[in-house]
């Protein structure tokens, strides 16, 4: 599932119910619903339809509202998940479906490993403040392949 792809319209859901109707689309993206009874949530990020950033598919995850924080108080807000959950979706839950789980999706010994270092700790601040959360260190394939403020090199002359 792509979690982006609930909020296709300004008002989330609006484009499914127009076309699926109000009642069928009330079923879609039923993440919480899902993880209650122990069925695995297995998210992406659909690129490049979408946005290729997680960040932005956790907030609508976990707060269920757009970047603007649209419709107020979420919608279908008590499928929210929490920020562990959807985290698992797109890492742990996501490599279980690409039948890859013996070899990627946690931070464990012998498993491939790609991370990011962020500026702050998202599990102690609001959900709002995911979004402004920046990437300081991204490494894949075990080299840093992104730094923040990464120092200028210069060349001899």
């Amino acid at each position: 599932m792509q979690p982006l792809h609930a909020t296709a319209a300004v008002a989330p859901g609006s484009v499914w119910s127009a076309n699926l109707g109000d009642d069928r689309a009330a079923h879609g993206w039923l993440w919480a619903s899902i993880a209650k009874q122990r069925g695995p949530i297995a998210f992406g990020s659909d690129w490049p339809v979408m946005t290729m950033d997680p960040r932005a598919g956790l907030h609508f995850a976990i707060t269920r509202t757009t970047a603007d924080g649209l419709p107020k108080g979420g919608w279908l807000p008590a499928e929210r998940l929490p920020l562990r959950t959807a985290i698992q979706a797109y890492t742990r839950d996501a490599a279980w479906a690409s039948f890859d789980e013996q070899r990627k999706g946690t931070l464990a010994r012998d498993m491939l490993a790609d991370i990011v270092v962020l500026s702050e700790d998202i599990f102690s601040g609001l959900p709002a403040r995911l979004l402004e959360t920046e990437v300081i260190v991204t490494i894949a394939d075990g080299k840093v392949v992104y730094r923040r403020d990464a120092p200028e090199t210069t060349t001899a002359q």
